[in-house]
């Protein structure tokens, strides 16, 4: 049976092996954390709850190793992948704060709105009309809103809590609008202002953008610049052209991170701030290659 008592030093010596990128010493290692058993596996948690450099990743591969996939370690391997989808991205961070969350719920909800929005649209009808379309089964019929009496709510940032509560913050109500967009044929892109978040369609003509806070509120180029921070000298340019989508996926992490701080949950704002720290050193990594 594993000793059950591990003692400061040799916790220490553990992990400081972590940082040892030798195939022998991180054998040994995984050797050593099976032996230890729930102390092990203890310890692993402890180093991700408590340490800020790389052996938060190091450690999550090696509880992954000893208890098999969880969802941080798959967003984790998303965010370093590079190849970067919304719905799928948005899928996976639900399930970091939801980890029995099924994503075939949350696609089959997205799917039933959608043909909602199909079955109303006149044929043929402008990308103006079907966004229209849109904004009638959104914010009236399905009643989907901005949750302006809790904005810290960190259920306004999750794709699976939005969609059951029909209410939640600017960046996945605009999610929300996107994927059923898309799944209808309508080509529309993110808009990530400092202090907003909006969808717009670009293909023809003056391009024009929805506001889903504002219950689907059209707005058009000037009115949009007029809505930027003037002090924090950002050129329209900047902030008015689509969003990358790892550029959305982070800014969503950043919410989480504010949300659960101010929650009192500093376990996950910590997990989150953790993903934030990936992409950024993801994207670092990939500048430098």
């Amino acid at each position: 049976m594993a000793n059950r008592i591990l003692s400061p030093d040799r916790e220490a010596a553990i992990v400081a092996l972590l940082d040892d990128d030798s195939p022998v010493v991180q054998q040994a290692l995984l050797a050593e954390l099976k032996r230890l058993d729930d102390v092990g596996l203890s310890l692993l948690r402890k180093v991700m709850r408590e340490e800020v450099d790389q052996r938060v990743t190091i450690a999550q591969r090696l509880l992954e190793q000893l208890e098999g996939p969880n969802p941080a370690s798959e967003f984790v391997r998303f965010i370093e992948s590079l190849h970067y989808e919304l719905e799928t991205g948005l899928l996976l961070l639900n399930r970091v704060a939801k980890p029995d969350f099924a994503l075939e719920v949350a696609r089959r909800q997205l799917e039933v709105i959608a043909q909602r929005c199909l079955e109303l649209s006149p044929q043929p009808s402008t990308p103006w009309e079907r966004c229209k379309v849109i904004n009638r089964v959104l914010f009236h019929e399905y009643g989907f809103r901005a949750n302006a009496e809790d904005l810290d709510d960190p259920h306004n940032s999750l794709l699976s809590s939005v969609l059951m509560r029909r209410k939640g913050g600017p960046l996945i109500l605009s999610a929300i609008y996107l994927l059923v967009a898309d799944r209808c044929g309508l080509e529309l892109s993110p808009i990530s202002l400092p202090k907003h978040f909006l969808v717009a369609h670009f293909s023809e003509g003056i391009p024009f953008y929805i506001d889903p806070i504002e219950r689907g509120r059209f707005r058009l180029p000037d009115e949009v610049e007029g809505m930027l921070d003037k002090e924090q000298g950002l050129h329209p340019v900047q902030v008015m052209g689509p969003a990358p989508v790892g550029a959305v996926l982070c800014r969503a992490c950043r919410d989480l991170v504010h949300q659960y701080s101010v929650r009192n949950n500093p376990r996950l704002a910590k997990v989150f701030a953790g993903f934030v720290r990936t992409f950024q050193e993801t994207y670092r990594r990939h500048a430098e290659s």
